[in-house]
C-alpha cells in the first residue's frame, strides 16, 4: 500500500472535467493521430475531481462503486465520464480488460501489443481469463486487430473479429530515411543490473539466459566488425520512452554490461527506430523491435541462440536467408557478412520470396477506416 501511494503522490495532480467523446484511448503512450472525436487517457496523471467523486459514492450512493477497489472505482468512473462509443486498448494493460467488463455495452477494440511463442499460449489464456473473471468460456471482445494469420490463431480463446492490421503501434510511427552512419545495429534486451566478473559478463550461472544470449552475440558481432573494420552500436533499452527505464542508474547499468562485452563501445543517445534507420543492418534476438522493422522492409538478421525454448513463431526452419537459429560463431558472421553485402532490390527479391514477415500499415489505415464504418452505424 505503501509502494502504491508514493507512486500516486509522484503523478500530476489535476482538477478538470472531462469531455464527452466518441472514441476513448486506453493505452497512454501510442500516438494514433485519429481524424475522430477521441480522448486519451492521460499518462502519470491523477485528477482530484475524479478523487473525491468516487470517495463520495463509495460512502454515500453506489453500493457496485462501494465494492470496487479505489483504481477500478477510477478506472470505471473516468470511463463514465467519457462516455465513448469505441474504446480501444492492447492486451497486455489490465485497463483494456476491466473497461469491456464494466461497460459491456461500448465497443471494444484490442490491438496486440507483443509477439508471442506457442510456449506462452497457457499462460497468456490464464491472464487473459483471469482479467475478466472468467473460468473455461472465450473472451467475448468486439475486434482484435493482430499482426498476422498466426496470432490470429494463437487467440483463439477470443470471440471477436479479427483484423490483421500488423503492430498499430508500428503502424503509427513515422520515420524518416537518414544517411547509413552504422554497418550493424544490435538491438539491446537488457533488463536488469549484471555484476561485474572480473571485468566479464561470464558468470553465466547467476545471469538471465537472455543476458547471457546478448552477452554472446554483442563479442561476436564486436569482433566481427573489428575484423571487417565495421561501424557498430547498440540500441539501448533506456533510450527508450518508457519511464522505468529512464533512471539514470538503469542507463548507467546497460551501458556497463555492453562495455564488457565491446571494444570500443559508442554510446547513442537515439532512439531505436532513428537508429534503425541510421544503420545498415540490424541484428535482433527476441525483441518484438526486430519484427516491426523488417515489417518496415529493413535488413534485419534474427540471431535465435535460445530456439529450443523460445523459437521464432515464424521461421520455418534452422536456417534461412535472413535468420539463425543455432550458437556457430562463424555461420552468425558469414549471415552478417552475406546480409551486408546484398543490394536494396537484392533484399527485396528476398522478402517477397519469403513471406513470413507480419504486415505493416503505415498511419494505420486498416484500423482508422474501421473505426469510421463503427461510427457511421
Amino acid at each position: 500500500f505503501l509502494s502504491f501511494l508514493l507512486r500516486q503522490i509522484k503523478k500530476k495532480w489535476v482538477f478538470k472535467k472531462y469531455p464527452v467523446k466518441k472514441i476513448l484511448i486506453l493505452d497512454r503512450a501510442i500516438e494514433l493521430n485519429l481524424e475522430e472525436d477521441f480522448f486519451q487517457i492521460p499518462n502519470n496523471e491523477i485528477n482530484f475531481l475524479l478523487i473525491i467523486e468516487i470517495i463520495f459514492r463509495k460512502v454515500f450512493l453506489n453500493k457496485k462503486i462501494r465494492k470496487l477497489s479505489f483504481v477500478d472505482s477510477y478506472c470505471k468512473i473516468l470511463i463514465e465520464k467519457i462516455n465513448p462509443k469505441v474504446m480501444i486498448g492492447h492486451e497486455c494493460d489490465l485497463i483494456t480488460f476491466k473497461s469491456k467488463k464494466f461497460f459491456p455495452e461500448k465497443i471494444l477494440i484490442i490491438f496486440q501489443f507483443a509477439s508471442y511463442s506457442e510456449i506462452y499460449k497457457s499462460a497468456a489464456r490464464k491472464r487473459h481469463l483471469d482479467h475478466m473473471s472468467l473460468k473455461n468460456e472465450k473472451i467475448k471482445v468486439d475486434y482484435f486487430c493482430v499482426y498476422d494469420e498466426w496470432h490470429k490463431n494463437f487467440f483463439d480463446y477470443y470471440d471477436a473479429e479479427f483484423i490483421i492490421t500488423g503492430s498499430v503501434k508500428n503502424n503509427s510511427i513515422i520515420s524518416t530515411k537518414k544517411n547509413k552512419k552504422n554497418d550493424i545495429m544490435l538491438i539491446s534486451e537488457f533488463r536488469t543490473k549484471v555484476k561485474s566478473y572480473h571485468g566479464t559478463n561470464n558468470n553465466v550461472s547467476t545471469m538471465r539466459l537472455a543476458d547471457v544470449c546478448i552477452s554472446y552475440i554483442a563479442k561476436i558481432v564486436s569482433e566481427y566488425s573489428i575484423e571487417s573494420q565495421k561501424k557498430f552500436s547498440v540500441a539501448l533499452v533506456s533510450n527508450r520512452k518508457d519511464k522505468k527505464y529512464k533512471e539514470q542508474s538503469f542507463r548507467n547499468n546497460e551501458i556497463e554490461f555492453f562495455k564488457r562485452d565491446i571494444k570500443n563501445f559508442k554510446e547513442e543517445k537515439i532512439d531505436s527506430m532513428s537508429l534503425a534507420e541510421e544503420s545498415e543492418l540490424i541484428i535482433c534476438l527476441t525483441s518484438n523491435l526486430g519484427n516491426e522493422l523488417i515489417s518496415r522492409g529493413k535488413k534485419v538478421l534474427f540471431l535465435n541462440i535460445h530456439y529450443f525454448v523460445l523459437p521464432w513463431y515464424f521461421l520455418p526452419n534452422k536456417s534461412g536467408p535472413f535468420w539463425y537459429q543455432g550458437q556457430d560463431k562463424n555461420i552468425i558472421k558469414e549471415k552478417i557478412e552475406y546480409l551486408l553485402s546484398l543490394s536494396n532490390e537484392e533484399w527485396s527479391q528476398i522478402l517477397e520470396k519469403n513471406k513470413i514477415i507480419m504486415k505493416f500499415d503505415p498511419g494505420n489505415r486498416i484500423l482508422k477506416n474501421k473505426i469510421k464504418d463503427i461510427l457511421n452505424e
